[in-house]
């Protein structure tokens, strides 16, 4: 088993190239998950605007496409650890992937239990340990916070 990470601990971390040390690529946005199993494939990059006026598009970062370096995020040097590249190599399509942050949380009676909050899991295959059931700041305050194994 590898090092255990949150969404929580790596949402909004600084992004760098491996190759290039100290040159910003942007701040990890979102989470990916696998279509069909219960395991994190990678993650989104938001890269900063040029000029503050051009949007630049996202990108993903498979799972295995990075280290974690003094609190920075450091993406591999191969060209297979980004984009469709690495969706392929994965062997997963982008377009059926999910993000599991904010979606509603529900039983098998269709009752509702609250919203995906923060999710734990093994930083080496991906693998979801638990989840937060976020039921909003004064629920969570009130009556505290739930985790699903």
């Amino acid at each position: 088993m590898g090092d255990i990470f949150t969404t929580r601990d790596l949402m909004g971390v600084r992004v760098e190239h491996a190759k290039k040390p100290g040159k910003r690529v942007g701040r990890v946005r979102h989470f990916i998950f696998h279509p069909s199993e219960c395991k994190i494939v990678g993650f989104v990059v938001k890269r900063p605007d040029v000029a503050l006026m051009f949007h630049r598009s996202d990108i993903f970062v498979a799972l295995d496409g990075y280290q974690v370096s003094d609190g920075v995020v450091m993406i591999n040097d191969d060209s297979e650890s980004t984009g469709r590249a690495a969706c392929k190599r994965l062997g997963i399509s982008w377009d059926e992937c999910v993000i599991w942050q904010g979606l509603p949380l529900m039983t098998e009676d269709e009752e509702r239990l609250g919203y995906v909050g923060d999710v734990s899991f093994d930083g080496q295959t991906g693998d979801v340990i638990s989840l937060k059931v976020d039921k909003g700041a004064s629920a969570d305050f009130l009556l505290g916070e739930s985790e699903l194994p």
